[in-house]
Order: C-alpha cells, then structure tokens, then sequence
C-alpha cells in the first residue's frame, strides 16, 4: 500500500470517530465565561412562557428579605439543584411579601438533569452569587417568603414523581454599600416541605 493512500485512510478513520463521537457538556464554571454561557443556553434555560398554574409547589423558603433602601441592605438567593437522574425540570420561584397572597415576583428555569441554578430576588454582585435568573424589576422593599414550584407526577402513588427530587437550599445575603460592596453575615433560610412544619431545628 502506497505511503499516500495509507495516510488518506488514517484521516478517513479520524474523521469518522470525531464524528461519532458523543457530545461533550458545557464546562460546569459559573463564572460568566464563554463556557459559563455555553451551559447557560443548553442546560439551564430561563422560560418566560412556563405556566406556575400547572405546576406543583413543592417546598417553601421561610423567610426571604430582599431590601435596599436601609443601611444593612439584603438579597435572598434559592439554589435548586435538579437531582433526576435523566429528565429536565421546569422549576418557578414564586416570591411573596408579608400576608399578601399575591406574588410580587415569578422566576422560572428549565434545569437539566445534574445541573443547579440561583433564582435571586435583585441582582447582586457575581462575586457573591452568580444569578441564573432575577426578579424583574428587583425586589428591593420586600419580606416575606418563596415557594418552589415544578412539574409532579403521582406524588402521592409510591413516591413516583417526574420531577419529585429537586434539592433546595436558600440563603440571604446581608451587605453594606450601594453596590453591595461588603458583606455582612449571610444566613441560611429554612427550607421546608409545603403542608409540613420542620422537625424544631
């Protein structure tokens, strides 16, 4: 076999594993890099037409504050990691003021399989959190709670579910500065089953 055919059909074979090869997951940094924004767009999508009313809410955040007009300023961020082993989830925040029933805000992502993404009541800065998605406009004269919402199937048959195994965690950020420029404390929100009380931690 002539040297010349011989390195046209190595190429010919690397081509074709390339090929075949199977696609590699956007880098998991959440830096606002290239690849930060490559996983943004394929993995954790932020959908303006998710429908709350068809959804199930799940757990509640306890206590959120999201304030900039006093000395201590303060942003509540909920972290929602989909824990499914293959499906995407649409998941919604729904934040509420006080005793008023009425939302004042609806934040919603469609998160892949794995993945974990930060609904956050105003924007702040990425060196505290990197926000996936933020009330708009910011919340900035409010306390209250969230609820977490997303699709539930069969929720009371054997604890099967579509979107049953989110992992929730939520905390609130207490900073001084117009930009948030220094922080305070930050302090972990309770986060609880809706229509259960928690265990008296």
């Amino acid at each position: 076999m002539g040297k010349g055919l011989w390195l046209r059909l190595v190429m010919v074979a690397l081509v074709s594993a390339g090929m075949s090869a199977p696609a590699a997951r956007a880098a998991d940094g959440d830096d606002g890099g290239p690849a930060s924004a490559a996983r943004d767009s394929a993995l954790i999508t932020e959908v303006s037409t998710i429908d709350v009313s068809r959804m199930t809410p799940l757990y509640r955040v306890t206590f959120m504050k999201s304030r900039t007009t006093d000395a201590i300023r303060t942003a509540t961020v909920v972290s929602v990691t989909n824990n499914q082993r293959r499906i995407s989830c649409d998941i919604a925040v729904v934040w509420l003021r006080g005793f008023d029933p009425t939302p004042v805000c609806t934040t919603t992502m469609s998160l892949d399989a794995g993945f974990q993404t930060d609904f956050c009541s105003r924007a702040i800065p990425d060196a505290l959190t990197t926000c996936n998605t933020t009330c708009n406009p910011d919340l900035t004269f409010h306390e209250g709670t969230a609820v977490v919402y997303t699709h539930v199937e069969n929720l009371f048959y054997y604890g099967s579910s579509e979107c049953l195994h989110l992992a929730v965690s939520a905390r609130v950020y207490y900073t001084t500065g117009s930009t948030d420029s220094a922080v305070t404390a930050i302090s972990d929100a309770k986060v609880v089953r809706i229509n259960e009380g928690n265990l008296g931690d």
